[in-house]
Order: structure tokens, then sequence, then C-alpha cells
């Protein structure tokens, strides 16, 4: 029998090839296994925070009409994320916005530790690969995250559409849809 088939009343019930394959490149490369090197990767997790790898890039519709007039749009970019329960909206450092030629839509005010303080809001094409979900186009608030290990805060406008665990003992954290 498959290992990577299902049984359901005495039947197997075979895996999409693509879920299995998807699954198995995630798993390998995000998954830290117990044993050598755990104490680490627990380490990370508590002095860092829950980071993961998000892709950022222009919104699908502004990269159509660049096409249209004969431009290259630029492409999304993996910029590493931090999930902030904190944080009401999804946040990007405005530098690295202004460097993935992602456009001003407008302005809100942002409270933070440092009082409040007019930010731009940016389009974006917005995909979180593990697990796999995508937004386009989402806005964005600008921030000013320099000096940090993450470029984007994933806030509860986000996170209020799946399930976060951290789990601190065991260094890990996931996103379930």
């Amino acid at each position: 029998m498959n290992p990577n088939a299902l049984r359901h009343f005495g039947r197997t019930l075979p895996v999409a090839p693509s879920f299995q394959q998807i699954r198995r490149e995630l798993g390998a490369a995000r998954r830290p296994s117990l044993g050598e090197g755990f104490a680490e990767v627990a380490e990370q997790l508590r002095k860092r925070g829950p980071i993961l790898p998000v892709q950022i890039g222009i919104p699908s519709a502004l990269a159509a009409q660049m096409q249209a007039q004969g431009q290259t749009p630029p492409p999304p970019e993996e910029i590493p994320a931090l999930i902030d329960t904190g944080a009401s909206i999804t946040a990007i450092n405005v530098a690295t916005a202004q460097r993935l030629g992602l456009q001003a839509t407008g302005s809100i005010q942002i409270g933070g530790a440092n009082g409040v303080a007019d930010q731009p809001l940016f389009a974006a094409m917005v995909r979180i690969p593990d697990p796999f979900v995508e937004w386009d186009p989402m806005t964005l608030a600008g921030s000013n995250l320099t000096g940090v290990p993450f470029e984007i805060l994933i806030g509860r406008n986000v996170l209020c559409n799946m399930t976060f665990s951290y789990d601190g003992k065991s260094g890990r954290f996931s996103l379930i849809l």
C-alpha cells in the first residue's frame, strides 16, 4: 500500500500527487525535528519570535497594466515576516515597500509604542507559502521596521482567518487555515 494513501472504511483513498509533493517540500524545509540542533531552534524562536517567509509583490492588476504598456513588472520577493498578535493591521517596512515598487494608495494613523503617526498605505500581493494563502490585492500599512530581523508584521486582519499555535517549549509555531 502507498504510504501516502488514506484509508476510509477499508477502502484506499489516494492523496493528490500535488498535495504529497507540497507537503514533503514544505515539511522538510520548515519543520524542525527533535534531536541534534533542536535547542538552537527553540532558542531562536524564543529570541526572535514566530518569523516566516512571505512573498510580496505588486498587485496582479498593476502587473497586467504594466505588461500591456510594454513594461516588465518587478517579480515578487520572499521576505521575513513576524506574526504579531498585537497588531490590528498587517504592516510593511516603508523602505521595503518602496524597493518592491508598491504604490502608495493613501495614509492611515497608526498607534504604537512610540505614539501615533501618519503612515502610508500600500497596495500589494501578499502570499504565505505555508499554508498556501494569497491576497491580491491587500492593503498594507507602512511602518518603520529597521534594526529587526523581519520586514513585515502579520496582523490580526490576516490572523483572524487562521488558527495560530505557538509552542515555546518545543520551539515550534504553526498557521492553519
